[in-house]
C-alpha cells in the first residue's frame, strides 16, 4: 500500500509522496499493534479500550508524524512535506486493509484450538 501510493502521488513531488507513504507505514504499524492488543485474553480485565499502555505509547506515536511534517526543520530533514486530508484518509484505509485480512481467521484458528482442546487467546468473537 506504501509503494503504491507514493507511486501515485510523485506527480506532486518526492517529499510529497515520501509523506504518504510514511503514513501508510506508521498507521499500519500502530493498527498491527492495535489488533494485537484487541487479541489478547487479558484485555477484557481493563476498562480502558486496548489498556492503558497502548495510548501512552501508540497515540504520541501518532501524533509525531503530522507533527514532524508541520515542522519545516524536521521536515526537511525527513525529506517529506505535509499531506492533504484526502491523501491522509487513503493512507489509513491501505493501512487498515492490510491488517483487515486477518479477522476472518481468528475465526476459524478459535474453532480449530476448541476442537483440539486447548485454551484460545484471541478475541471472543461471536
Amino acid at each position: 500500500g506504501a509503494l503504491w501510493l507514493y507511486y501515485l502521488r510523485l506527480g506532486s513531488g518526492v517529499a510529497y509522496a515520501r509523506g504518504c507513504a510514511m503514513t501508510v507505514v506508521i498507521a499500519g504499524s500502530i493498527l498491527l499493534v492495535a489488533s494485537e492488543v484487541a487479541r489478547n485474553p487479558a484485555r477484557e480485565l481493563s476498562h480502558v479500550p486496548l489498556g492503558t499502555r497502548f495510548w501512552l505509547i501508540c497515540m504520541p506515536l501518532a501524533a509525531t508524524l503530522p507533527l514532524f511534517m508541520a515542522i519545516s526543520a524536521t521536515a526537511n530533514l525527513l525529506g517529506i512535506q505535509w499531506i492533504y486530508g484526502r491523501d491522509f484518509a487513503i493512507a489509513w484505509a491501505l493501512a487498515a486493509a492490510a491488517n483487515a485480512w486477518r479477522v476472518p481467521f481468528w475465526r476459524r484458528q478459535e474453532r480449530a484450538v476448541r476442537q483440539a482442546g486447548g485454551i484460545w487467546s484471541g478475541p471472543s468473537v461471536k
